[in-house]
């Protein structure tokens, strides 16, 4: 919870003007993060059914979102929404993917769609099947870690008015939805935006203090939709913050 509030609160920097805003000060993020469990202890404040009521309309919130974000990476990758401009942003609408889609991964720097900020090939990463082998095992943790949590359904089952009757059903509903909306949200993104974009976070070079953008605000941002970016960042904000 102190992690997600805390990335909760270095998101709201999004929301300052421009496409590729700065991050805040550091008072500035602790005062932010502050606001954010006073928030939460408020909302402890009124009750296990007030508290459970928010949870249901956060949850209609989530599952509106990843519509959404599916629908607006559709218009985007049909070309409903003009013909994105700029660098690494093509207009990829009679191929479906972009040019930079490749799952397996770069082998070496050299190729034109790769945005490496200087790093060489032997800094680059592990080449080879070494490097493919423990890329998929990085995916494979980032998709375990995306799906915990549901466990904390049986673990608060003595809060249910009809424990037998209902948490059965929602341990079911707590891992359907998740493994069947996230590989859709996951392809509607890898669709538009290039992989070694320099707008999205990049894990092998230090930090530049703006920070990296959520993939399906990059191909908003290249759209005739572009101002739509900003309520992508409200929405995700919420998104992270009630999941603390």
């Amino acid at each position: 919870m102190a992690c997600l509030t805390a990335y909760s609160a270095e998101l709201t920097s999004l929301m300052k003007s421009g496409h590729y805003p700065e991050r805040h000060s550091p008072a500035v993020e602790v005062a932010i993060t502050i606001a954010f469990i006073t928030l939460t202890t408020l909302t402890h404040c009124f009750g296990v059914k007030v508290y459970g009521t928010i949870e249901r309309v956060v949850a209609a919130f989530k599952l509106c979102l990843f519509i959404l974000v599916c629908i607006l990476m559709l218009v985007i990758n049909v070309g409903a929404a003009g013909e994105r401009t700029g660098s690494y942003r093509k207009n990829y609408t009679t191929m479906a993917f972009t040019p930079g889609f490749k799952p397996t991964g770069f082998n070496n720097t050299s190729n034109h769609l790769v945005y490496s900020k200087g790093v060489t090939d032997t800094q680059f990463g592990i080449p080879g099947s070494g490097g493919r082998f423990f890329g998929f095992l990085t995916s494979v943790t980032l998709a375990m870690f995306s799906c915990f949590g549901g466990e904390a359904i049986a673990m608060t089952a003595g809060e249910a008015k009809e424990a037998f009757r209902d948490v059965p059903v929602v341990m079911s509903f707590v891992y359907i939805v998740p493994l069947s909306l996230y590989p859709l949200t996951l392809m509607s993104a890898a669709a538009n935006v290039n992989y070694a974009d320099p707008s999205l976070p990049v894990t092998w070079t230090p930090g530049s203090g703006s920070g990296g953008l959520s993939p399906f605000v990059v191909a908003v941002q290249a759209s005739a939709i572009a101002g739509v970016f900003k309520a992508l960042h409200l929405f995700f904000i919420i998104s992270a913050y009630t999941a603390a």
